[in-house]
Order: C-alpha cells, then sequence, then structure tokens
C-alpha cells in the first residue's frame, strides 16, 4: 500500500518553482474520518517544509464540499519566498 500521500508529476506540465499542486487520493476507513484527515494535512504541511523554508498549504474540498469515504483533494503547496 503506498504511503498517505505521494505527490504525483505530470512530465509534459510546466511547474513553477514557487507553486506546487498536487492530487491525492485520501480513503477515510478510520473511526475519526477528521483526525485521520488532520493526520494527512499534517504530513503534508511537513513535507512541505522540508522542501521550502517559508511554504503555505490549503486544503480544498472534494465535491459538494464534503469529505467522502473515496474522493480527489486537491492540496495546493504555496512557497511565498522568492
Amino acid at each position: 500500500m503506498s504511503d498517505l500521500f505521494e505527490p504525483k508529476f505530470d512530465a509534459n506540465q510546466i511547474y513553477e518553482p514557487d507553486d506546487f499542486i498536487f492530487r491525492i487520493e485520501i480513503i477515510l476507513t478510520e473511526v475519526s474520518p477528521s483526525e485521520k484527515l488532520h493526520q494527512v494535512l499534517q504530513n503534508w504541511l511537513t513535507w512541505a517544509r522540508q522542501h521550502s523554508s517559508d511554504c503555505q498549504i490549503a486544503f480544498m474540498p472534494g465535491q459538494n464540499g464534503s469529505i467522502e469515504p473515496f474522493c480527489i483533494e486537491t492540496v495546493r503547496i504555496k512557497n511565498s519566498s522568492r
């Protein structure tokens, strides 16, 4: 099984060095979905901070603004340092 978060890159996409967008699939099967979601976001924030001295992370909910058992979420990591 893959890690909770795994950056996906499109070889044909041109990425700006200060603006990375990743899509992750979150499968919520724990008793407390919000707790697992929080852990996933903490993992992303930790990863982002390891790759940038100054970064922001924003979480955008899935369809209908709800957290569903199987949903694709978008995590945007913005490096505000230039």
